[in-house]
């Protein structure tokens, strides 16, 4: 049985759900019923409200967001996530505070040169945001590109781990990662 919980922060009313394996979600709440049936296939199992998860991710998140580098010790469960995106996610996890990579940089250290696009895709189905930092992925020019909740909430978060965005972009030689 695995448990979740709803709660407000400064980027929005987020939902986050833990397994006995680790975080399975911390997303930005679109249609709960809709979430947990995902997760529920996802992960084939039930979920059950437990509001003693608000406290932990709430503090975490506003932590966040105020630009403290604050690092967590969750596990994940990315069970029933495709391998490619698995290997995404995995690797974005070694960018760290206050850097970026490109979509097309990401696709090249999974091995897949030409699947820019797919890692695109990959932070749009994000299903644990922050702890996979997708905020972290821009585009080759050093453009923004999407973000589940906005560009807004994106240059919000980068701006957060003191990276300086100017006019929607980022000067990549000062703050790209390597792999």
């Amino acid at each position: 049985m695995g448990s979740y919980a709803l709660f407000d922060s400064p980027i929005g009313t987020l939902l986050v759900a833990t397994t006995s394996n680790g975080v399975c979600a911390l997303q930005f709440l679109r249609d709960e019923k809709k979430q947990l049936a995902a997760l529920k296939r996802r992960l084939q199992q039930h979920f059950e409200l437990d509001a003693s998860l608000v406290r932990e991710f709430s503090r975490y998140v506003r932590w966040f967001v105020e630009g403290q580098r604050v690092v967590g010790s969750w596990s994940l469960d990315l069970r029933g996530v495709g391998a490619f995106r698995r290997a995404v996610y995995e690797k974005l996890r070694s960018v760290g505070w206050g850097k970026v990579t490109t979509y097309g940089d990401l696709a090249r250290a999974v091995g897949n040169p030409k699947a820019a696009r797919a890692v695109g895709q990959a932070m749009a189905h994000n299903p644990i945001i922050l702890l996979v930092p997708c905020h972290r992925v821009v585009s080759s020019d050093g453009s923004l590109g999407g973000f589940t909740a906005g560009v807004d909430v994106k240059k919000r978060l980068l701006g957060a781990e003191g990276v300086e965005v100017v006019r929607d972009r980022i000067p990549l030689r000062r703050y790209r990662a390597r792999f």
